[in-house]
């Protein structure tokens, strides 16, 4: 893991697996990004509602969306927190499973 925070309010966790070395610009890492974001649920719920996007809720009750033309990039906004977090992933298919499938986002310590 590597965790870059120094944006007061954002925070972005890569996901590296052994043997490569974080630095090697080719490889696209997993990526949970954390934004402080105002009324995030309702920002996202409302993005996830323009034309080109496509919104749902979450099976943990999140508010998510992503764009048709980037679906690598799933943005939830979690509800009574101005947090909105994206998820990362070059396969489409495995951000938009961990966006969906309950209890595999979730506060770590």
């Amino acid at each position: 893991y590597t965790i870059n925070a120094t944006t007061p309010g954002i925070v972005f966790l890569k996901y590296i697996p052994k043997g490569v070395d974080f630095r090697d610009p080719k490889v696209f890492f997993r990526t949970i990004g954390t934004y402080s974001m105002q009324n995030a649920f309702s920002v996202t719920k409302g993005t996830g509602a323009l034309k080109g996007n496509v919104g749902f809720t979450t099976a943990d009750g999140y508010s998510a969306f992503y764009s048709l033309s980037r679906p690598t990039n799933i943005y939830l906004g979690v509800k009574k927190l101005n947090l909105q977090i994206e998820i990362f992933d070059a396969h489409a298919d495995q951000a938009l499973g961990l966006a969906r499938v309950q209890g595999q986002i979730r506060k770590i310590a």
